[in-house]
């Protein structure tokens, strides 16, 4: 009889799963499928293999000949997962609740198959099992913060192994909350060894709804996690250090909006079938009016995806030729060919489009592949880690 064999049972979304198929017969085609349901969408991902002598298949060192993905990829069936349809299109796969892991079925079926032939048509698996993947360990302390204008989660390794010491350990704020409070990447980062504070600004409790943000907000948060023992902070940032969609606040001085300091030509923006491209529509890159991140003396690593098409890459650019020459070690600008706008944590799906609700459109923010995606999430979180 055949059955699925999967080590870790309960990984952390990161980490490698190392699936193994037995009782299959020998030197014939089977297809593993991975299916989930998330947020009212199925994803699910597909290869073909061909069991071995013994008729057996090991996903880490086996060739997928053909589905979503094509080659020796141990992870090929998480990062591969495409939406399927019945739904909306253009929906990003994100956990809402961090509690609950992502449930995956897996399954293997006789013969090859291809990713539309399981939405068209039922086919009976010969084996199937299910594996749940983490964003936070069960080591990992889940804390509210409601601190002054402060709001959001606190996230704290508390096993043995993450404080061999007394400290200082690194801290990280993640800044994902212009739409609420999103927590995947801060409680991923915390069961690895961080102290992480996901920082909502918008859209979460009594925090204001639209647009527009004080930066003394922001500095308050700083100010809040250094304030813990443990802690020597550092800040994430999600999003380029000076361009704005939204006017800012610092004190007495207001940084305006994109189409107001870097340039923005409305008439260039580009309606493809996957959504609207913002790319081309920026220009005038040689503009003063960026907010001056080298006074502070933080390190900034900057991370372009050369596909993005929702900010032009030039912009990291037109930033490092506003840095002073004695100030330029500071900053490290790192481009990935075929990358896009989004980096999720490892072994996610690729997204392209998506919809935001400030323009009310499908916004155009990948393109490249979901090989590249996958190769650029992985190496990224590895340099973070």
């Amino acid at each position: 009889m055949a059955r699925i064999n999967c080590y870790p049972e309960n990984p952390l979304v990161d980490q490698i799963v190392s699936i193994k198929i037995q009782g299959l017969s020998a030197g014939r085609i089977y297809t593993i499928r991975s299916s989930l349901y998330e947020n009212k969408v199925n994803f699910s991902a597909c290869g073909c293999y061909i069991s071995n002598d013994n008729g057996n298949i090991d996903v880490q060192e086996s060739f997928c000949t053909g589905g979503t993905y094509t080659g020796i990829e141990s992870m090929g069936l998480f990062w591969s997962m495409k939406q399927e349809p019945g739904k909306r299109r253009n929906i990003r796969l994100l956990k809402g609740d961090i509690l609950e892991p992502l449930k995956v079925t897996l399954s293997v079926y006789e013969g090859g198959h291809t990713w539309k032939t399981f939405y068209k048509n039922k086919i009976q698996p010969v084996a199937s099992t299910n594996i749940n993947r983490w964003y936070k360990s069960k080591d990992v302390q889940r804390i509210n913060v409601k601190s002054r204008r402060l709001r959001g989660r606190l996230f704290i390794p508390t096993g043995k192994d993450w404080f061999p010491g007394e400290g200082p350990f690194p801290g990280v704020i993640d800044l994902f909350g212009a739409f609420g409070l999103t927590e995947i990447r801060a409680a991923l980062l915390a069961s690895r060894g961080f102290i992480t504070y996901p920082l909502p600004f918008h859209n979460f409790e009594d925090l204001p709804a639209g647009t527009g943000s004080d930066l003394d907000y922001f500095l308050e948060a700083v100010d809040y996690l250094s304030s813990h023992n443990l802690i020597s902070a550092a800040v994430l940032i999600n999003g380029p250090p000076f361009l704005t969609i939204f006017d800012m606040k610092f004190g007495d001085t207001i940084y305006e909006c994109v189409n107001k300091n870097v340039g923005f030509d409305f008439s260039k923006l580009r309606n493809t079938h996957e959504g609207l491209a913002l790319r081309d529509a920026y220009h005038n890159y040689s503009t003063k009016d960026i907010i001056q991140v080298w006074k502070t003396d933080a390190n900034i690593l900057y991370i372009v995806g050369d596909d993005d098409e929702t900010l032009d890459p030039k912009l990291a650019e037109a930033l490092l030729n506003q840095y002073p020459e004695d100030k330029r070690s500071l900053i490290e600008i790192t481009t990935y060919p075929g990358a896009g706008h989004l980096i999720d944590p490892p072994y996610m799906p690729l997204c392209r489009s998506s919809y935001t609700p400030l323009l009310g459109r499908t916004i155009l923010i990948k393109h490249g592949r979901s090989f590249v995606y996958a190769i650029m999430s992985k190496q990224l979180y590895s340099i973070v880690r």
